[in-house]
């Protein structure tokens, strides 16, 4: 259950990231 919860946290913080780099470079 444990890496089942990892794996989400992982998949939600790159797409969050990628998500602020692409803010980041199409911002100004």
């Amino acid at each position: 259950m444990k890496n089942f919860f990892l794996e989400i946290f992982t998949w939600w913080s790159s797409q969050t990231l990628g998500t602020r780099i692409y803010t980041l470079l199409n911002g100004k």
